[in-house]
């Protein structure tokens, strides 16, 4: 809130006759934020991802006021600097530091917010074996973004044959490979390979993976 002050000095003639009435006004401007004003740069989080891209949500500036982010440690660009919402790119493997800063006149506000990036985890074995609460009954991808993502997997026996596959495009549902076959019967314990490959949506950016995995069912 700016708050305006005016002051009036006032002079009236004197004993000689010769001053007359003068008034003027002198006016001041207060800069103020709205009472119990905070700001919040979001949470802190972990996010695994292989095209290091992730997307920011800060409380909006106050009526009067304007924000703007800056990079404090690691890397990245913004989208749109000044907005509350913005999509940050090129972000570094680990520690990634960000100040939400709003101002108004002379009064500022600033927030800071941590986003840390591993890269995708592959995991190099699971147990179908309906262990309680799902625990390592599948093969799962830390770090897909489905959403975002155009995703394929296939999986290999060791005889070279393709056993499962499953993907995103096109509206399909993914599926998480649970030691089952594309028809739905229990595959033998043994080691798979896998080869997955990812497209973000966000730039267009290609990750492309082989490996083995070990089923077990004990």
């Amino acid at each position: 809130m700016k708050r305006n002050m005016k002051y009036r000095r006032n002079v009236t003639s004197g004993s000689n006759g010769c001053c007359t009435d003068i008034s003027d006004v002198v006016e001041l401007a207060l800069d103020s934020l709205p009472p119990g004003s905070a700001i919040n740069a979001g949470p802190d989080t972990a996010v695994y991802s292989f095209d290091h891209i992730v997307r920011m949500a800060a409380d909006p500036a106050f009526e009067g006021g304007s924000g703007k982010w800056t990079l404090i440690g690691g890397s990245g660009s913004f989208d749109n600097e000044t907005s509350n919402i913005t999509k940050v790119a090129g972000l570094s493997s680990g520690l990634n530091r960000y100040l939400w800063t709003v101002t108004r006149g002379a009064c500022k506000l600033e927030d800071m917010v941590d986003v840390v990036v591993y890269d995708l985890v592959i995991p190099e074995g699971f147990s179908p074996n309906a262990d309680p609460g799902g625990y390592n009954n599948t093969f799962v991808i830390k770090g897909l973004d489905l959403p975002k993502q155009e995703a394929e997997l296939v999986i290999i026996s060791g005889s070279g044959t393709q056993v499962f596959s499953t993907n995103n495009r096109n509206g399909n549902d993914w599926r998480e490979w649970d030691g089952k076959n594309s028809k739905g019967t229990d595959l033998p314990e043994g080691t798979y390979y896998y080869l997955l490959r990812i497209i973000s949506m966000e730039n267009g950016q290609l990750f492309k993976k082989s490996g083995f995995v070990v089923l077990k069912r004990y």
